[in-house]
């Protein structure tokens, strides 16, 4: 049996949280599971005890902790190699994300970006 992907994704607001996990849902179907963080201290927890478990990083630019884009980016580049979608709704605050080390930006682009992820991540499963 294959293994699923794993994915963290770092929003604190609910309503936010549904369209990204629906459109993972549709893209991805049931291969991957969703590991979902709110504040700054819950994704350093889950990132030190699952850091090499995940296939991708949805990762919004701020967290209800008061957590900001470049603190969020800075903590989770150094120790991760692998996509990290830069998916706030603000394209400023992408932009700033893809300069501090996200490698994909979400945004309006969010469902073609998960599209081009999974392509790249079945073949490397290959």
């Amino acid at each position: 049996m294959r293994k699923k992907f794993q994915i963290l994704v770092a929003e604190d607001t609910d309503s936010k949280f549904i369209l990204i996990e629906f459109d993972i849902s549709k893209i991805f179907d049931s291969d991957a599971n969703i590991a979902r963080v709110k504040t700054l201290a819950e994704l350093e927890r889950v990132f030190s005890e699952r850091s090499n478990d995940f296939s991708f990083i949805v990762l919004d630019a701020n967290l209800a902790d008061g957590a900001t884009l470049r603190l969020l980016t800075l903590k989770i580049k150094p120790n991760f190699n692998g996509p990290i979608i830069a998916n706030s709704s603000s394209a400023k605050n992408r932009a700033t994300q893809m300069k501090f080390g996200c490698t994909h930006a979400g945004g309006n682009n969010f469902s073609k970006t998960l599209t081009g992820i999974k392509a790249m991540l079945v073949s490397n499963r290959q």
